[in-house]
C-alpha cells in the first residue's frame, strides 16, 4: 500500500516517509530567493519582512533556511539574546514532576521518525524536553511534546536552538494552551473542526456521522502534534511553517480538510474501517496520491476563509473552560467550607 502522498507503506506504521522537502534541488528558484530576502528584512529590523514570510510560507520555507527563519518568526532569537543561560540553566535542572524524567527515557525511542539518525536526533531532544519540564512546571512531559520536540530536532542542529525555539513557542498563549494537560484547548479546536466539516462538505460529514467516525477520533492526535505524529514529516513541517510564521496552531484544522475534501469520492464509498485507517495512517486502497503543494493551496484558501471565525470560537471556548474552571473552585471550596 501507499499513503496519499504516493510513498509506499506498512499499513502497520504510526508515521510513515514523506515527499520532498521544498528546496531539494531548487536553491535558487525565485521562491527560495525571495524567502532568503524576507528573512534578511527580518534580521536588519524590517517589520515588513516578517509580514513578507507570512504570505510566502504558504509555499514552504526552504530546508536550507528553515531554522532560521524559524528562529526568527517565533521570537526564539530576542528570547536567547535576552537570556542567554535559560538553557544550561534548566537542561540540568530536576523537573518538578519526579516521572517526567522516566517517561521522556520511556518515549523517545519510538517517537523519532528518522529511523537513520534516530540517536542523534533523541540525544538532541532529550536536554530540551528535560529544560522545558523544569522550565514550564504546569506543562511539565506530554507525549505531544516529545513527539513535536522529537521530530522538530531534525530541523535545528543544536539542542540549544531546540529549546529556545520551543521556549518561544510556549511563551506564547495558543500554543501554551495546546500542549497544557487536560487538552481543553484540543478538544475545542476539535468542535471548531467538526462545525468546520460540517459548513465545507455537508455530505461528508454525514458519512462520517452515520459510520459514528467522530472527530475525536482521528483529530485530538493531529492537533495536538500540528500533524507530525500523522503525516510524513517533509508534508506534517509545511503545516508548521504556515503556524509557526502566523503563530496559530489552529492553521493544522486547515490542511486537515484539505485532505477530506480532495478524497472525498473515495471517502463516501468508505466503511468505518477504511476511513479511520486513512484518517490515522493516510491509506486509501484505489486511491492516487495528492502533492503538498495541493493541500496547501487549498488549506491557505480554506484558513483565510474561515480564520476569523475559528479564533473567535476559540475565545469564546477559553472563556467558557476558564469560567466552568472557576464553578468548580467556589463549588470545592463551598464544600471544604461546609464540612469543617
Amino acid at each position: 500500500p501507499r499513503d496519499v502522498f504516493g510513498k509506499r507503506i506498512d499499513v502497520e506504521c504510526v508515521v510513515v516517509a514523506g515527499a520532498a522537502a521544498v528546496g531539494d534541488g531548487g536553491e535558487t528558484s525565485p521562491h527560495v530567493r525571495r524567502v532568503e530576502k524576507a528573512c534578511a528584512c527580518c534580521e536588519s529590523g524590517d517589520k515588513s519582512g516578517l509580514q513578507q514570510l507570512r504570505e510566502l510560507c504558504y509555499a514552504g520555507i526552504p530546508q536550507n533556511i528553515r531554522a532560521r527563519v524559524w528562529l526568527i518568526v517565533s521570537g526564539a532569537r530576542e528570547l536567547r539574546e535576552s537570556r542567554p543561560t535559560l538553557f544550561e540553566d534548566h537542561s540540568n535542572a530536576l523537573p518538578a514532576d519526579a516521572l517526567a524524567l522516566e517517561c521522556i527515557g520511556k518515549d523517545l525511542p519510538r517517537m523519532c521518525v528518522d529511523a537513520r539518525n534516530g540517536d542523534v536526533l533523541r540525544d538532541r531532544a532529550r536536554p530540551v524536553l528535560t529544560a522545558i519540564a523544569s522550565l514550564y512546571p504546569a506543562i511539565g512531559y506530554t507525549c505531544a511534546l516529545g513527539v513535536l520536540v522529537s521530530s522538530v530536532a531534525s530541523v535545528f542542529d543544536r539542542s540549544e536552538e531546540l529549546f529556545y525555539f520551543f521556549a518561544a513557542l510556549l511563551d506564547q498563549p495558543s500554543f501554551r494552551a495546546l500542549l497544557e494537560p487536560g487538552m481543553g484547548f484540543v478538544r475545542g479546536a476539535v468542535r471548531i473542526f467538526d462545525h468546520l466539516f460540517n459548513t465545507e462538505e455537508p455530505e461528508l460529514h454525514a458519512h462520517f456521522a452515520q459510520l459514528g467516525l467522530a472527530g475525536e477520533l482521528y483529530m485530538v492526535t493531529f492537533l495536538s502534534t500540528l500533524s507530525l505524529w500523522t503525516w510524513p514529516f517533509a508534508a506534517a513541517v509545511r503545516v508548521l511553517d504556515v503556524a509557526v510564521c502566523h503563530q496559530e496552531p489552529l492553521f493544522s484544522l486547515a490542511p486537515a480538510l484539505a485532505l477530506l475534501r480532495h478524497f472525498k469520492k473515495y471517502l463516501m464509498r468508505a466503511d468505518f474501517n477504511t476511513c479511520i485507517i486513512f484518517c490515522q495512517k493516510l491509506h486509501l486502497p484505489g486511491a492516487s496520491g495528492v502533492s503538498v503543494d495541493t493541500l496547501m493551496r487549498q488549506s491557505r484558501k480554506i484558513w483565510r476563509k474561515h480564520c476569523e471565525f475559528c479564533e473567535q470560537r476559540l475565545r469564546e471556548e477559553a472563556e467558557a473552560a476558564a469560567q466552568a474552571m472557576h464553578a468548580r473552585v467556589e463549588q470545592r471550596n463551598r464544600s471544604e467550607g461546609g464540612s469543617r
